[in-house]
């Protein structure tokens, strides 16, 4: 299953809030700019 969301939208599905804070600790600790790049246009 597949969310698109507009800059207007605001999720408020638990679940999706809670992968995306467990993505942006990922790619904190990704080791450079060029990875957290590629890993944001993946998701």
């Amino acid at each position: 299953m597949y969310r698109y969301f507009g800059n207007n939208d605001t999720p408020k599905d638990k679940d999706y809030q809670k992968i995306m804070e467990q993505l942006d600790d990922l790619m904190e600790h990704l080791p450079s700019e060029e990875d957290r790049q590629l890993l944001s246009r993946m998701v």
